[in-house]
């Protein structure tokens, strides 16, 4: 399978969601047997450009962005860490088709999450599609 390569994008992207659920349907799997599960946590990465910090951008460092005070691990961050970073000047604009939130801090520090608005967007989702869970 071909790598999609060192390029940000949000692992709780709704419209790859979407795409995968449609090879279920496909093959007559009952929607109510499927739970979609949410993330409490973000895939961060240090960005390749300080002036290209969208999804779809690339990132330089195959490890992820530094790692959070509470996670300790380089490329996820804890809810609250993000929150946390928020609170502490991090940007934050929501990327409606993939319905997650981005926040960027610090020049070239990158991270996808789910906050209470995306989230319910998901669960919305999932209930118009009558899934299970």
């Amino acid at each position: 399978m071909k790598s999609i390569g060192s390029y940000a994008y949000a692992h709780t992207n709704l419209s790859e969601i979407d795409m995968g659920l449609n090879l279920l349907w496909r093959n007559n799997v009952n929607p109510e047997r499927v739970n979609l599960g949410l993330g409490f946590y973000g895939r961060s990465f240090t960005m390749e450009n300080p002036n290209c910090m969208d999804a779809g951008c690339p990132f330089k460092n195959a490890t992820g962005a530094n790692a959070g005070r509470c996670t300790g691990t380089p490329g996820v961050l804890s809810a609250h860490e993000i929150t946390e970073i928020i609170k502490n000047g991090g940007k934050q604009k929501i990327d409606e088709k993939a319905a997650v939130q981005i926040v960027t801090w610090n020049k070239d520090q990158w991270v996808s999450w789910d906050d209470s608005k995306t989230l319910k967007i998901k669960q919305d989702f999932a209930n118009k599609r009558c899934l299970g869970g």
